[in-house]
């Protein structure tokens, strides 16, 4: 390295405001990077935080094709690259040894060392240390939120490995149905961690905290989304990026808003389904309920292809394969004001996912807020969005796996032979009313005939 540039400012005094922007932007305009290396949004040190959110913002902003490479500092990540140190390792210590100050309060030289060591134990055997890096390129941050949460408290037994890492999305003021929400996750057959995101301002933290603490055998972390004024997709990016770089144990991701539940089958009927089919999305049935009524059929899964006409899916019936968004991450639209779970949804599909259904009920959905109305509150609001979700589906070229094409296919074929076998056996009863009808009474037989389903009538002559 021969060229540095030092900013003008003290430690714990960074952050990402639009002079910084506009500075990192200007660096980059003159360098033209390939590659940027910053700290992960996870960091303990808020000035490292900061330059991590400086990072992001300027990858979503840039025109440049340029890479955003995570490093680990002091909170390791979900990595994707290894690189291996080992011919330059004594290097490495003369540059830790440089941290006077800092060795005088931890070893932080020899926890340096200890995670370098721990990232070469799945390479070759000459291979003693290694460093770990998250690596995006920029059209991965493209309308993804650079990371302003903060984890105000969690309750995470460390032993445990997760079977799904479940977003739940409230601004805390329905603490009954949040409490009933939160304990359908606590009371899974496979242990779940409850990402409780919350979006709304700070004095709702401490009753969400108390709510959750209320709840037996509930692991959760709760994560303050406090730019309020950000729409609806905000929280839910947050609790992707939670769980995609923060948390390593965790198999699946879920959503549940905060007046929907999880029934008891809904952790192990889809890792058992995500395990089986090898897919990177199941979806299942779910029920919906008016409050003071028993819960009658919602919705069913019905092909995939069903999504680019309306949206079928709660948010609450499918789950998404962790790996699969680590391998190509894919984000929450948050400039839609409503159904930005069906546009991302359709983005899942756009990326090549792929889905599987299950006929199972897993979820259930409650009647008390706009988007699970027949009749909306706001219909102009909603004709808006899905106005423009149309218009997306008719600009964008979408990756259909094959399976999506064969069922679609199947389905056809059995279609044609189920109406073929029901057309065979109604010619051969008009042929038996034919032999015992007087010819006077035909006429009223080919009336009825008429008013069948055309598929049917035009095989029957």
């Amino acid at each position: 390295i021969t060229d540095i540039e030092f900013w003008p400012f003290e430690d714990r005094e960074l952050y990402r405001t639009e002079f910084t922007v506009k500075m990192l932007m200007d660096q980059i305009a003159t360098y033209r990077p390939e590659l940027i290396y910053a700290p992960s949004p996870f960091e303990f040190h808020p000035d490292h935080r900061a330059a991590s959110s400086l990072g992001q913002r300027v990858m979503a902003n840039c025109n440049a094709r340029t890479e955003l490479m995570f490093y680990e500092v002091n909170q390791p990540v979900q990595v994707n690259r290894l690189v291996d140190i080992t011919p330059v390792l004594d290097r490495k210590k003369q540059a830790l040894r440089c941290y006077q100050s800092q060795l005088q309060e931890r070893p932080y030289d020899d926890i340096s060392l200890a995670l370098s060591r721990f990232r070469s134990m799945t390479l070759p055997a000459e291979t003693t240390h290694a460093e770990g890096f998250l690596l995006f390129a920029k059209d991965q941050y493209e309308q993804a939120t650079p990371w302003s949460g903060e984890r105000y408290a969690d309750c995470q037994p460390e032993t445990d490995l997760y079977a799904l890492g479940v977003i739940v999305r409230t601004q805390g003021m329905r603490e009954s149905l949040l409490i009933e929400a939160l304990t359908s996750i606590a009371t899974q057959p496979k242990t779940c961690l409850a990402v409780v995101v919350v979006h709304a301002n700070a004095d709702r933290l401490e009753s969400i905290h108390v709510a959750c603490q209320s709840i037996d055998s509930l692991a959760y972390v709760i994560i303050h989304a406090d730019e309020t004024d950000k729409r609806r997709g905000y929280p839910l990016n947050l609790g992707l990026q939670y769980c995609l770089w923060h948390h390593k144990r965790i198999d699946g991701v879920a959503f549940l808003d905060d007046d929907d539940i999880l029934y008891s089958n809904f952790s192990e009927r889809m890792l058992e389904a995500l395990n089986r089919t090898g897919s990177d999305v199941i979806y299942a049935a779910s029920n919906r309920c008016v409050p003071g009524h028993p819960p009658t059929e919602g919705y069913q899964p019905i092909s995939i292809l069903n999504l680019f006409v309306q949206n079928f899916i709660p948010i609450n019936s499918y789950v998404i394969r962790r790996d699969s968004l680590i391998r190509k991450p894919v984000w929450v639209d948050e400039t839609l004001a409503v159904t930005e779970d069906w546009h991302f949804l359709l983005k899942l599909i756009q990326n090549g996912y792929r889905f599987e259904a299950i006929l199972d009920i897993v979820s259930e959905f409650r009647m008390v807020s706009d988007g699970n109305m027949p009749t909306k509150i706001e219909p102009e609001v909603w004709m808006h969005a899905s106005k423009i979700i149309q218009e997306y589906v008719e600009k964008t070229i979408f990756q259909l796996n094959g399976n999506i094409i064969r069922d679609v296919m199947l389905s056809a074929l059995y279609r044609d032979a189920d109406h073929a076998a029901v057309t065979e056996s109604l010619q051969k009863k008009i042929h038996e009313l034919e032999m015992v009808l007087p010819s006077s009474n035909r006429s009223g037989l080919y009336k009825w005939l008429k008013r069948m389903e055309p598929p049917f009538m035009k095989r029957i002559k």
